[in-house]
């Protein structure tokens, strides 16, 4: 209607083509631009149209003022397109404001003029030209509702002829998944054995393929073959079982092959195991091997399976959800555990609906002593530990990539008592019962390589003498040697660099666990005094081992070999090479600084002090703080370690090892010595005066000579029985006196209080100064009776000497 009336006007208030030509009437604009001002607010495009017919009525040389004429009306319909105002324009309106807005220099706002009219589509067929000039003077913008909704019609319009075919290629392609995952339960799939990852990639990359193929082939041929639709029907039901069967077959070898498993705790003992404590241990068990094992648990996991169980009421969302879970929940191996107390537990292991195995755990199996925290394990970890143990076992016999990971361990039970005695007893308080259970573990397996070296690092980690290092490195070369004979038995040994070692060599773990405590056991012999006599006999070098170690680790994470320690390790090496080659290193090379890094750099430090460091050692105080954090590095550097060794004596190394001082050392006769012996961590107080063995090294940390310290071992052995032995408030005066006149032994204590004299001491002398100190009994300080009391509490104190451990009874030490 509005376009007629703009006709209309058109012809009734402008002259017709004839008239312009034939009469130089001017078309009046007080008229047409008013009109234009109104059709501006409700077509902006038949505005435009209005005003351009006007101007096109003027001649050439009419005046800029009428050339320009109806300028507001014009911009008010040009910014009414352009701002998108509630006006669809017809495609033929967009395509003329479109132009007109380009022509003023405001492409953006005919983009805006052509996405806004009526049928974007129709308007590009209209002016394809007008939209190519906007897309090249106008940046990609967002798309706007409108466009999304017309790209998604076209989307539409092309997809809705296929969605049948899609629909039925869909159905095929679940039909033919659901048979895979079936196929995995066939006698022969279920329980596979000799499954390698590179078979079960062929064999995964065969069913995709197929499985993809199979729909679409199918119909093909099945076309190809007859244009009766029953004919195609029966070709593409028989291709598609052809091909599919292929498929699912090779699909249904993977999914029955996966090592992907599932961990169940229930029963009614006490709850002392949960999943992630089983899977922790099943994962530190298999080390590099576990690569590829899924382990979906912990209550996450359940619950969204239940939710995916529960998500709809309808049978139809609800098989969908079934058919999912069933194709994609594929949890082959299954690891109950029902406890029956704290430390019992029933364990079974399924595969694929078949039970392989079927016992019984006992925690106490994994303890030396009767307490069920013995080390730092519970007894619920230790049944965890043995459920983890059966889980390994059963896997490794069907997947001969993870063999070498547990280094020649065969049985469960050995590999169980391995894991706690090397995780739940790795302090040095419990040093005896992880030898005990590493025998254990050796017994049920004698080919469990990782128990051997774990029992030889149990035996000699603490080792400080010269004898106990050499046997510790003898039993070391001969397995590094054994383990690198291809390297260093070779007729030329290759050159030491990480491209020059095999990668099967550079991916053995207890190899480079066993070359780490090599290169520790070199540097604390080269530590020790008598390091130059020491014979060697070996052909390789400290230093090729140390370096041989740095070139491995560094070939692994070339490789790319999963290593959690690997940097520690490499810069570990790193301070071996420099220690044993006598080279110096800088500390940019090996920051940020581990606690280990710190304390093997602090030893370096300590054997081979900085040349510009002032005072001396100053750098390796200053990285001890940082190594202690680890209480077996503290322990081991206060007395054992023989690289610390020139550190000791420092009053700095010394402030890190705070102690309460023995309240007792401040009487007589342990006063005059009391903050030698406070230093020393070893008789620090008189029950460990009392105990410990008077050693040379001993001796050189107290700056006491043999005969000194020895007096001052049996006062102490004297003084730990007071608590037991008291003489009313004298005994320590008493101890005085004895301890001038050497007299502490059972012997000599004895025979004094029998009325014997021993040197210049008597006991009546005796009772004399206890006197003279004010003890008496009857109120006279030298009657019979306060001699025969004395007498009697020499006696008690004699027999608790020789009831106690750390005395000799006659030996007169």
């Amino acid at each position: 209607m509005l376009v007629l009336l703009l006709v209309a006007f058109v012809n009734i208030a402008l002259p017709s083509e004839s008239a312009v030509a034939s009469s130089p009437s001017p078309v009046d604009y007080d008229v047409v631009c008013p009109i234009a001002e109104e059709l501006a607010k409700t077509d902006p495009a038949a505005a435009i149209k209005l005003i351009e017919t006007a101007r096109a009525t003027d001649t050439p040389a009419a005046s800029p003022a009428r050339r320009q004429a109806c300028e507001d009306a014009l911009e008010q319909a040009l910014a009414s397109s352009a701002l998108s105002l509630p006006l669809e324009l017809s495609a033929d309106g967009a395509c003329f404001a479109a132009a007109k807005l380009i022509e003023f220099g405001r492409p953006d706002a005919a983009k805006k003029v052509l996405e806004g009219s009526r049928s974007p589509s129709k308007t590009m067929q209209a002016c394809s030209g007008v939209f190519e000039d906007v897309e090249a003077a106008v940046p990609a913008s967002t798309p706007t509702p409108k466009s999304v909704g017309t790209a998604w019609d076209d989307f539409v319009k092309i997809v809705t002829p296929l969605a049948s075919i899609g629909l039925f290629f869909l159905g095929g392609w679940a039909a033919l998944l659901v048979l895979a995952r079936l196929i995995a339960f066939l006698p022969h799939l279920r329980d596979q054995r000799e499954s390698t990852k590179a078979l079960r990639r062929e064999s995964l990359v065969l069913g995709i393929i197929f499985l993809v193929l199979a729909p679409p082939i199918a119909w093909v041929m099945a076309v190809m073959y007859s244009a009766d639709v029953w004919d195609q029907i029966a070709a593409f039901s028989l291709f598609l079982i052809a091909f599919g069967l292929v498929g699912a077959g090779a699909l249904g070898r993977v999914i029955a092959a996966a090592p992907h498993l599932s961990i169940a705790v229930s029963g009614d003992g006490e709850k002392t195991v949960d999943q992630a404590l089983v899977a922790g241990a099943l994962l530190d068990m298999m080390g590099t091997s576990a690569r590829g094992i899924e382990l979906p648990v912990g209550p996450d996991l359940d619950d969204l399976s239940n939710a995916l169980t529960e998500l709809s009421d309808q049978k139809w969302i609800a098989l969908l959800q079934k058919v999912w879970l069933f194709i994609t929940n594929i949890r082959p191996w299954t690891l109950a555990i029902s406890l029956t107390s704290a430390g019992i537990a029933s364990v079974s292991v399924e595969r694929n609906g078949r039970q392989i195995f079927s016992g019984q755990v006992i925690a106490a199996d994994a303890r030396v002593g009767e307490k069920t925290d013995e080390g730092a394990f519970t007894d619920g970890r230790r049944v965890a530990a043995f459920a983890a143990a059966i889980l390994v076992d059963k896997m490794v016999e069907r997947y001969p990539d993870m063999v070498p990971g547990l280094q020649g361990a065969s049985r469960w039970r050995s590999i169980a008592l391995q894991y706690i005695a090397t995780k739940g007893y790795a302090s040095r308080a419990d040093r005896d019962a992880s030898i005990a259970l590493l025998g254990k573990a050796l017994l049920a397996d004698g080919r469990n390589l990782s128990a051997v070296v774990a029992l030889w690092n149990r035996r000699f980690r603490y080792e400080a003498s010269t004898n106990g290092l050499l046997e510790y490195r003898r039993l070391l070369v001969g397995f590094v040697r054994e383990r690198t004979k291809s390297f260093f038995g070779a007729e030329e040994t290759p050159p030491i660099v990480p491209l020059g070692i095999d990668p099967a060599l550079a991916g053995d773990d207890l190899l480079v666990r066993a070359l780490t405590s090599l290169c520790a056991v070199e540097r604390n012999l080269k530590a020790m005094p008598e390091s130059a006599t020491v014979d060697r006999s070996d052909p390789v070098s400290a230093l090729e081992y140390a370096r041989f170690l740095h070139a491995m680790i560094a070939r692994r994470d070339d490789l790319q070999i999963e290593d959690l320690a690997g940097d520690v390790r490499l810069k570990l090496a790193r301070i071996s090479v420099a220690r044993l080659g006598g080279e110096a290193v800088t500390e940019s090379e090996i920051k940020p600084y581990s606690p280990e890094v710190a304390y093997s750099l602090a030893c370096h430090f300590a054997q081979m002090p900085p040349r510009s460091e002032v005072p001396q050692f100053s750098r390796s105080i200053q990285l001890l703080p940082l190594a202690f954090t680890i209480d077996a590095f503290k322990t081991w550097a206060e007395h054992d370690d023989p690289e610390i060794a020139p550190l000791r004596r420092l009053p700095a190394f010394q402030s890190l090892y705070p102690r309460e001082r023995d309240a007792r050392f401040s009487r007589p006769p342990f006063l005059f010595s009391s903050m030698r012996l406070s230093k020393v961590e070893g008789v620090a107080s008189l029950e460990r005066l009392a105990d410990a063995t008077v050693t040379p090294a001993l001796l050189n940390e107290l700056g006491l000579d043999e005969q000194t310290a020895l007096r001052l071992q049996r006062a102490a052995r004297l003084a730990v029985e007071f608590d037991h032995a008291p003489l009313d408030g004298f005994e320590w005066a008493a101890l005085e006196v004895l301890f001038d006149h050497d007299v502490m032994t059972v012997m000599d204590l004895l025979l004094l209080a029998n009325g014997g004299s021993t040197g210049d001491l008597s006991i009546l002398e005796l009772t004399e100064v206890l006197s003279e100190k004010g003890y008496s009994i009857g109120g006279s300080p030298s009657n019979r009776s306060t001699s025969m009391t004395v007498a009697a509490w020499l006696e008690k104190v004699a027999q608790a000497l020789t009831k106690s451990p750390s005395s000799p009874a006659s030996s007169g030490s």
